[in-house]
């Protein structure tokens, strides 16, 4: 009997446990964080688009006499080349020997034009008076008539080969960067082989797809942002808004003149903003917005202290705060550690920012 007794006594109390189940425990914060509530503010409004960045006029730099061999090519993609610069050379022996006959050429007419005039002078003082014929009289007047237009044509000719002379010097049309290149030095070249491109006065302009709707929002010279990735945003300004848009999209084109410091590249397709006029708007601070998939958030805490996410629309920004469209102004805003939360997660406030 005595033996049973603890038996009993550990049967009795597991029994007695199973009746009695342990309180789960309550879920632990994930982080403790700040939070910040948004501010009103007057900013000017956004108007997001996009578009691709193009040369504003780029020029075709060829050859204007061809069959000849390139010599030198002077300058590389990318250089700075100013007006009247000599870009290339081509090899103008042959020229320079057409030139040399040429120019004997109108010396020989030059000459034969001498005597001629000569001739018609003497036939000028004899016929009237009947010492001369009429056929000699007109004779000596053709002749000379045919010696000056030999001697024009062949200045001509004498012209137009040193203008094929001067064109063996290729030379920049306008001041400009070198945007590509062509060809090879010891290269035989028809005419009309363009060997360059040049961006006109090193320009570029941002063509921005803007809706229809938004079209009549805009003014010639109106202020527009530029994001180049990193770094802070290129300033700019409109030059002209297209007159018509397109059928099938919608859009219209506006172009935008960039500063030369802009930090894009002829090709590169990025987004910009239009400003509008100043307006009231709630900002956050920059370090509140969390970046996702290509779409800017904000992390609210709920009364129950759980991330509740929120997809906003970046406005103008305001020194370290943007101006975010999507937010109420009693949100409580995480504003440290929200890249490492998620939809749902619990969190700690430990205080309330002011800023």
């Amino acid at each position: 009997m005595n033996t049973r007794l603890p038996f009993v006594a550990l049967t009795l109390a597991l029994a007695l446990s199973a009746c009695h189940p342990k309180t789960p425990e309550a879920p632990k914060p994930v982080l403790a964080v700040s939070v910040v509530a948004p501010r009103e503010a007057v900013v000017a409004e956004r108007i997001p688009a996009y578009g691709g960045v193009f040369a504003w006029r780029e020029s075709s730099l060829g050859t204007e006499v061809g069959g000849l061999r390139i010599t030198e090519l002077l300058v590389e993609v990318g250089d700075k080349v100013r007006k009247g610069q000599v870009l290339a050379r081509l090899n103008a022996d042959t020229l320079r020997v057409d030139v040399e006959a040429s120019a004997a050429s109108l010396a020989d007419a030059e000459a034969v034009l001498a005597q001629a005039k000569s001739t018609a002078d003497r036939a000028r003082q004899l016929g009237p008076s009947g010492a001369m014929s009429q056929q000699d009289y007109s004779a000596a007047l053709a002749a000379e008539k045919s010696a000056g237009a030999k001697r024009a044509m062949l200045s001509a000719q004498l012209a137009a080969q040193k203008l094929k002379l001067k064109y063996t010097n290729l030379v920049a049309s306008d001041d400009g960067v070198i945007s590509a290149r062509a060809g090879s030095v010891g290269q035989v070249v028809p005419l009309g082989t363009e060997l360059f491109k040049m961006i006109r006065q090193g320009r570029l302009e941002w063509r921005a797809e803007v809706k229809a709707e938004n079209l009549m929002r805009f003014e010639e010279k109106g202020a527009v942002e530029l994001s180049s990735g990193e770094g802070p945003a290129v300033a700019a300004t409109i030059r002209k808004i297209a007159p018509a848009v397109d059928t099938t999209s919608r859009t219209g084109l506006v172009y935008v003149d960039l500063p030369a410091d802009a930090r894009v590249k002829p090709g590169m397709y990025v987004h910009g903003a239009f400003l509008g006029k100043p307006a009231p708007a709630l900002t956050v601070p920059m370090e509140a917005v969390v970046r996702r998939d290509g779409h800017a958030y904000v992390l609210a805490v709920s009364d129950k202290s759980t991330i509740q996410q929120k997809e906003v629309e970046l406005g103008a920004r305001v020194g370290d705060a943007v101006a975010v469209a999507g937010v109420a102004p009693t949100d409580r805003l995480v504003v440290s550690g929200a890249a490492f939360l998620s939809q749902g997660d619990l969190v700690k406030v430990e205080a309330q920012v002011a800023k």
